[in-house]
């Protein structure tokens, strides 16, 4: 089968900043973007994992389309608070379907109508010496799903924290070691 379709469309990015002092800054941000799914994702063939599991592509898989606002903080021009809202029109995501007669499951993608997602970054590098630097990131999710799924009404939220740390320690002779971990 053919599946024609076309993306031709503007996906413009803007970026406001203002620096009140050497040590105050503020930025605002727009985007739309386009999320297009790999040919993994839309080719219809099956792919046995077990007898029991199998994937399939989704030839009807749209593209997802994203809206989304950040507004940024930077203090001392190495601090960063930041707040961010997006909104996500067909986002495609990965589905579980199983045939109860013959307990074959089957993994696959489709489209959900609306994802909503909200952010706070905080950005946080510190110097214990002059040898041993410190990089920590921290992000708080909220995150909204609502859309029409297996026959009903998928309305589904959930909050969420990922951070990282990532120390750098300078040797002699121009050696280094990095340290990274994630929550």
């Amino acid at each position: 089968s053919l599946n024609k379709r076309r993306y031709t469309n503007l996906f413009p990015t803007v970026f406001v900043s203002k620096k009140f002092t050497d040590n105050h800054q503020l930025t605002a941000s727009y985007s739309y973007r386009i999320g297009r799914p790999s040919y993994w994702l839309l080719n219809p063939f099956v792919w046995m994992l077990n007898p029991y599991t199998y994937n399939q592509g989704n030839p009807d898989l749209q593209p997802q389309f994203t809206h989304a606002v950040k507004l940024s903080y930077t203090l001392l021009q190495k601090y960063i608070l930041s707040a961010g809202y997006s909104m996500t029109d067909e986002q495609y995501t990965q589905v579980f379907n199983q045939d109860d007669e013959t307990k074959i499951t089957i993994i696959g993608w489709e489209n959900l109508s609306k994802t909503r997602n909200m952010d706070l970054t905080l950005v946080v590098p510190v110097e214990f010496t002059n040898w041993w630097k410190m990089n920590a990131n921290m992000t708080l999710f909220y995150v909204r799903y609502k859309s029409p799924l297996y026959g009903e009404t998928l309305d589904e939220s959930q909050v969420s924290f990922r951070g990282n740390m990532n120390h750098t320690i300078t040797l002699p002779k121009d050696w280094s070691v990095e340290l990274s971990g994630w929550y």
